[in-house]
């Protein structure tokens, strides 16, 4: 199982997140279709295998960026803290993937007035998790 699955696997399954959006997770781009919230994961960065004093650890870093979309801010601040719980210092499976830590590089939220032409509102929430596996 690759990261990309593995994180899927596991914020798919995340109670908070579950509530709030069900199934609405998506690599690279939400589907114009898709009423929000919703999330988008993108794999921006992959450092592997580290070195370590006497060798190489065997440890990959994953940059991950996550964008959480939504109608209100009021919803955008709901799924970015279910995510923050769900990540944050995280060590565990992730699916079958055996994550040794988790933690928040950046985050950048702002509010789109007319996304792509299309006159909807939406605010946003990129952030950046590095991933270590």
């Amino acid at each position: 199982m690759t990261i990309e699955e593995g994180l899927y696997s596991y914020l798919s399954t995340f109670a908070g997140i579950v509530a709030l959006i069900s199934d609405k997770i998506y690599p690279i781009s939400i589907p114009q279709s898709v009423e929000l919230p919703a999330i988008a994961y993108t794999k921006i960065a992959a450092d592997r295998p580290r070195s370590a004093i006497g060798g190489h650890s065997g440890l990959t870093v994953t940059t991950f960026q996550i964008s959480v979309f939504a109608e209100t801010k009021t919803e955008e601040s709901a799924l970015t803290e279910q995510l923050h719980t769900a990540l944050l210092n995280y060590k565990g499976l992730m699916g079958a993937v055996d994550v040794q830590g988790c933690f928040c590089l950046s985050e950048i939220n702002g509010y789109d007035i007319d996304k792509e032409g299309t006159n909807t509102k939406e605010y946003y929430n990129h952030i950046d998790y590095q991933i270590t596996t």
